[in-house]
């Protein structure tokens, strides 16, 4: 699995693939855990969920993995751009509760200004 990303300003932009599962969830969880120790300085990770049609429990789990690890480096962790399915999952589990979800990254980006 590969994790697109990219910087602006203070923010670390990662797109992921098309699903997040038992064979590539940990992977990911570490790529993108990796990117966050690279860019430091970035004090907010955005995830875009453009491309994910699918997440399981174990994508869940390494989506929670990361949330807390950025609350440990005082950094803001938000997913964006959920489709209906993948929303509904986050939903049924209660993770729409536990980690930040905003509809586009327009939206986010008013959070911080």
């Amino acid at each position: 699995m590969e994790v697109l990303s990219t910087k602006e300003e203070n923010i670390l932009y990662c797109i992921l693939s098309n699903k997040i599962d038992a064979s590539n969830a940990y992977e990911c969880q570490e790529q993108i855990l990796s990117l966050l120790e690279q860019n430091k300085s970035k004090d907010i990770v955005m995830v875009s969920f453009e491309n994910t049609e699918y997440i399981s429990s174990a994508g869940l789990r390494s989506l929670f993995m990361i949330d807390k690890e950025c609350k440990h480096q005082n950094k803001k962790f938000i997913c964006i751009n959920l489709k209906e399915a993948v929303f509904s999952i986050f939903k049924i589990s209660g993770f729409n509760n536990i980690i930040q979800i905003v509809k586009n990254k327009e939206d986010a980006l008013s959070l911080f200004h």
